[in-house]
């Protein structure tokens, strides 16, 4: 269960979206139903080496010169995905709350010797148990640029809610979509999406049920 944070209105209103960016995230929006029994699209980590150089002791990743969220996250030892950023962010805001949380935060290069903690196989496994039978997701957002919506990411990160970026293909173009999750109940999906709309400033929210593959693969985390 998500804990309900309340928190003031937000310094700087959003701006509605455009008609095109709108019409297009309805289209998404349409699709949720029939690609929910599909699952999450597999992980894409192009250019990436076989043989990984391992950097991963003890449950810490040991950051070097020219690493970023989005590179480490993307490494087989890690994450796997270039979007899971996210996931390194929400299990290192303790280390990472000092750095500007802007809009490049995902591929901007990160101090040398910094120590990130990542997801265990044990604590996945943890994780997916207790989440098992929650399936409900609240959808924020669908963008076909995923620097659109990394600074709502990064807020409901700083408020504690359970964000994670997933990739979809609708009719050949390839969307990122902004989701939190995971609940028993549609009704516990609603009250949250509600809280989330207060929280960003915007107008709609909607819930629905993650496919099999992708609760496999992010109610780990």
């Amino acid at each position: 269960m998500v804990k309900a944070i309340v928190k003031p209105s937000p310094e700087e209103p959003k701006s509605a979206p455009n008609v095109g960016e709108k019409e297009a995230e309805s289209k998404v929006k349409a699709e949720e139903g029939a690609e929910a029994g599909v699952g999450a699209s597999k992980p894409r980590n192009p250019g990436q080496s076989e043989e990984v150089e391992k950097r991963v002791e003890g449950g810490y990743y040991a950051v070097r010169k020219g690493d970023s969220l989005s590179s480490i996250a993307a490494r087989e030892d890690v994450c796997g995905d270039s979007l899971k950023w996210l996931i390194l962010l929400r299990l290192n805001m303790n280390e990472l709350g000092n750095q500007p949380l802007g809009v490049d935060l995902p591929h901007r290069e990160l101090p040398s010797g910094l120590k990130l903690k990542i997801p265990s196989p044990e604590e996945m496994k943890l994780n997916r148990k207790r989440r098992s039978g929650k399936a409900w997701t609240v959808n924020i957002k669908s963008t076909a640029a995923q620097e659109k919506i990394v600074p709502a990411a990064i807020t409901l990160t700083k408020e504690g809610y359970p964000v994670y970026l997933s990739r979809v293909n609708v009719k050949g173009k390839d969307w990122v979509r902004l989701r939190v999750g995971f609940f028993e109940k549609r009704a516990e999906a609603d009250a949250v999406g509600k809280e989330i709309q207060k929280i960003l400033n915007i107008g709609d929210t909607w819930s629905s049920k993650a496919g099999k593959n992708e609760l496999e693969e992010f109610g780990g985390f």
